[in-house]
């Protein structure tokens, strides 16, 4: 009988594994810069491989560092308050829609120092959360503690 549950599990993860879409990048690109149509418009897999495990690359370095390799044009953004105390500290998160909603995928990013509140504040007053050349200025000089993707929950 123990057997035969085994034996139930095994095919049933077999089955599972088989059933699973195959986003792999070759084994010769792992720690590489994979272009986005190599992932035959699967942005999150194209995130996951390029800039959360890859993330080593654009930790300890300004934002324009991460904006000079993402091939996706950044819409909008949204900066978590610096003074609440989360694990990793302040960060923010952008976006590729202009108005994210529930499919919305985005890169987060933990900022090495909190950001000035009051620089931030003004800039999302003027911006409205839009992606513009004021904040991507402002953004682009800060430095990266971590790096993290995702898809919006709203």
């Amino acid at each position: 009988m123990k057997k035969n549950i085994f034996l139930f599990f095994a095919l049933l993860l077999s089955l599972s594994v088989m059933g699973q879409k195959d986003n792999k990048v070759p084994e010769d690109q792992n720690n590489s810069y994979v272009p986005f149509i190599k992932f035959k418009g699967d942005t999150l897999s194209y995130l996951l491989h390029n800039f959360y495990h890859n993330e080593q690359k654009y930790i300890g370095k300004d934002l324009n560092t991460l904006l000079g390799d993402i091939e996706i044009p950044i819409k909008s953004y949204k900066m978590y308050d610096p003074d609440v105390q989360w694990s990793y500290g302040s960060y923010s998160a952008f976006f590729f829609n202009s108005i994210p909603h529930k499919e919305s995928f985005m890169i987060i990013i933990y900022w090495a120092k909190a950001l000035q509140i009051d620089c931030i504040n003004k800039l999302w007053l003027k911006s409205k959360g839009i992606w513009t050349e004021d904040v991507r200025e402002y953004y682009g000089k800060q430095i990266i503690k971590y790096v993290g993707p995702g898809k919006s929950r709203y």
